[in-house]
Formats: C-alpha cells, sequence, structure tokens
C-alpha cells in the first residue's frame, strides 16, 4: 500500500501523460489552422472546421483558444517564432567571408519569400488594423529580420566594404530587395515568382544592383 507521501508522486505520474496529450492536441489544432488559414483565409476558416479537421471537438479548441482572433495570434507566434528560430540557424554571423555569408543570407530571404506561405502572411498582414497584438507580432518579426541583417552588414563593414551607408539602411535595402519585393509580386500572382530560372536571374540581377548601390 503506498504511504500518504507516495500519493502525490502517484498523482504527479498520472497527470503527466494527459498534460503532454493536451500540449500534443494544442499543436495538432494550430497546425491544422495554419492550413485552413492558408487554404480559406481568415474569414472562410472556423472552429468548427479547425476541429473537425484535427479530430477534437470545437470545445477543445476554444478550451484552448477562446475565439478565432486567439487562435490566428496563436498560429501566428507560432510560424513565426519559427521564422526566426530558422533564419539565426541559417545565418552565418561568423563566416570567415562575410560578404559570402551576406550573398547567401540574401539568397535565404528569397527562398522565405517564396516558399514559407506567403498566403497566411498576406492574410496575416489584412488583419493587423483589427488586431493589435497580431500587429506586434508582426513588427516583431520585422524588426528581428533587419537586426539579423545589420549583423551580417556589420561584419561586411568591418571587413571593409559598405562605407557608403549605415548598416541599418543596407539591411532595410536588402529585406526590401529579396524578400517583400518577390514576396508582394508573389501575392500579386507575377507567374515568374513560380519559375526556378527567373528566380535565379532576379537574385542575379539584383544582388548587383545591390553591390553597385551599396
Amino acid at each position: 500500500m503506498l504511504s500518504p507521501v507516495d500519493e502525490p508522486e502517484r498523482s504527479r505520474r498520472a497527470g503527466r501523460p494527459r498534460r503532454e496529450e493536451s500540449s500534443q492536441l494544442s499543436d495538432r489544432v494550430l497546425a491544422c489552422a495554419f492550413r485552413s488559414f492558408c487554404e480559406n483565409g481568415f474569414a472562410q476558416t472556423t472552429i468548427e472546421g479547425v476541429a473537425a479537421d484535427c479530430g477534437t471537438t470545437r470545445r477543445s479548441v476554444i478550451h484552448r483558444f477562446p475565439d478565432k482572433d486567439a487562435l490566428l495570434i496563436a498560429v501566428a507566434e507560432r510560424e513565426i517564432h519559427a521564422a526566426i528560430e530558422e533564419l539565426h540557424a541559417t545565418l552565418r554571423y561568423a563566416d570567415p567571408d562575410p560578404m559570402e555569408a551576406l550573398r547567401d543570407g540574401c539568397r535565404y530571404l528569397l527562398s522565405v519569400a517564396i516558399n514559407r506561405a506567403p498566403a497566411f502572411y498576406r492574410m496575416a498582414i489584412n488583419e493587423t488594423q483589427r488586431i493589435k497584438d497580431l500587429s506586434k507580432i508582426m513588427v516583431w518579426s520585422s524588426d528581428e529580420y533587419e537586426r539579423a541583417f545589420v549583423r551580417l552588414i556589420l561584419a561586411a563593414q568591418n571587413a571593409g566594404t559598405f562605407q557608403r551607408h549605415s548598416a541599418s539602411t543596407l539591411a532595410t535595402a536588402v529585406i526590401g530587395t529579396f524578400m517583400s519585393n518577390p514576396l508582394n509580386r508573389l501575392l500579386m500572382g507575377d507567374p515568374l515568382m513560380h519559375d526556378e530560372l527567373h528566380l535565379d536571374i532576379y537574385f542575379s540581377q539584383a544582388w548587383s544592383v545591390f553591390l553597385a548601390a551599396a
């Protein structure tokens, strides 16, 4: 027979799987909501639809995310934090060849713009004026990208290049050229943004223009 001292430990062990299952369900809800927001947009995504997609009930979703706005905020936080973690893991801040590291970083930005769920970002941006917490997340994301490229550009400047402009100015130019502009063209339906050969040409030309201006 278990002593009274043993009872709390048994309760913790018994409760752990339930906590893990709850966390796993939350992850499934967010993944299904992300897919629905991308494919259907905000207006056509419903709590009921998300619940059905991940095999749970509306009540279970509402227990975790009280309404669709809260669900969108949670999805955005999950997606953007993952994107920022990937950004820092990809960029080579201490590379002995800072120009090559910057060039590869710019190519990575172009890939992010084309491949990292542009439909979700368009939908999220459309909702930022209405949902202040969502706006804060998007602004934080933009600031993180700028800070990351400031680090790369400062390394290049310390090596003797890019002396005409500040690192912040050049980082803004990099993000606009290799991320914002391609993303906007993609969202407006430019078919060339789906063509790998054209993307290679776009990158080569944009990199040359950036070097000439910097």
